[in-house]
């Protein structure tokens, strides 16, 4: 079982916020408990928890009292950072799609990566700590 692009990113998002909802209590998270506080079908919370392991924002412990935390303070994550897991290094995927485009098309290419940077570089301003003391109707509004 795959999960598209978009959808990593919005999961990473929303099991990072439910670990650093818990970070200060020291309490270990299992899947299952997590499947039920986000709603994220537990074999794509498996395949996100992993990369997200890979990418140390998340530390697992195993055994009977094992589960996930986040991997440092949350206000040391920036949402970028979960972004480019998505995305990978290099970033934006639509850039290789209109590569070697000349003319109008280039500027389209032009129009996309500025939108790419600037997106990314608000994703790297926001913390998943923010995103935790962010008041419900700010998560609703938008």
């Amino acid at each position: 079982l795959k999960y598209a692009t978009g959808y990593f990113f919005r999961y990473a998002v929303r099991v990072l916020h439910t670990l650093a909802s818990f970070h200060d209590s020291f309490e270990l998270l299992t899947a299952r408990a997590m499947t039920e506080e986000t709603g994220i079908p537990v074999r794509y919370l498996e395949q996100i928890l992993g990369q997200l392991h890979t990418a140390k924002l998340v530390k697992s412990q195993r055994g009977a009292s094992g589960g996930y935390r986040v991997a440092r303070e949350a206000h040391e994550i920036n949402l970028a950072e979960v972004y480019q897991l998505s995305e990978g290094a290099d970033g934006f995927k639509l850039q290789y799609r209109l590569g070697g485009l000349q003319g109008a098309a280039c500027v389209e290419q032009v129009v996309w990566q500025e939108w790419y940077r600037t997106c990314l570089d608000y994703l790297a301003g926001l913390t998943v700590q923010e995103l935790v003391h962010m008041p419900q109707e700010s998560r609703l509004s938008e």
